[in-house]
Parts: C-alpha cells; sequence; structure tokens
C-alpha cells in the first residue's frame, strides 16, 4: 500500500503480458509434442505404445490450463482499483497449471 491507502500492486509486470502467456503455451505444446513422434517409431508392441501414449497425453491437460491463462490475461484490465479481486481466476489457474505439470511429471513409469 501506499501513502494514500490503495494498492500499489503491479498487474502489468512481466509474467502477466498475453504475449508471454502465448509463448509460455508454445513452449506447453512443444514439450507435449515432442514424444509423439518418437512414439510412433518405437518398436514396441501396440499394448506399450498405447500406454506410453496415455501417460504422455496428460501434458494435454497442463496445455488447457495455460490456454485459460493465457484467455483470462487478455481480459484482465490492469487500471481498475479492484486488482486483487479481479486477478484471482487468473492466479487459479496459474495454481492449476503448477500441480498439473507437477502430476504429469511425477507419474510411475515402472
Amino acid at each position: 500500500m501506499d501513502g494514500g491507502g490503495r494498492s500499489t500492486l503491479s498487474v502489468d509486470s512481466f509474467a502477466n503480458r498475453p504475449n508471454v502467456q502465448a509463448v509460455h503455451l508454445a513452449l506447453e505444446i512443444c514439450i507435449v509434442a515432442l514424444p509423439w513422434y518418437e512414439l510412433r517409431r518405437l518398436n514396441r508392441a501396440k499394448a506399450e505404445r498405447i500406454a506410453l501414449a496415455a501417460m504422455f497425453s496428460s501434458g494435454i491437460l497442463v496445455c488447457i490450463a495455460s490456454l485459460v491463462q493465457l484467455v483470462l490475461a487478455t481480459q484482465l484490465n490492469t487500471t481498475s482499483e479492484e486488482l486483487w479481486w479481479i486477478n484471482t481466476p487468473q492466479a487459479i489457474a496459474s495454481v492449476v497449471e503448477i500441480n498439473l505439470a507437477h502430476f504429469s511429471s511425477k507419474q510411475s513409469y515402472a
């Protein structure tokens, strides 16, 4: 808070800009798409390839959460007096994306 009792939250920071969110989404899509090329060429039984594809597909959920975060970032009104409340949906989407990324990277490979 500044001396006048107003919030000094800067929602126009680097991480909240839509172009940064779009690059982040593109990277997420690339990370999800990389294993698919190798899965097609993998010399394994069809059931094993399907199981591996299902495992790597959990990253699609991360891409969806990143897309939601991008949409919310483009709709953010940075001039509002109520930035703490307006930014809540984007903050929730960010936390969901982080937790989904953690879930998709911590699967059992045994």
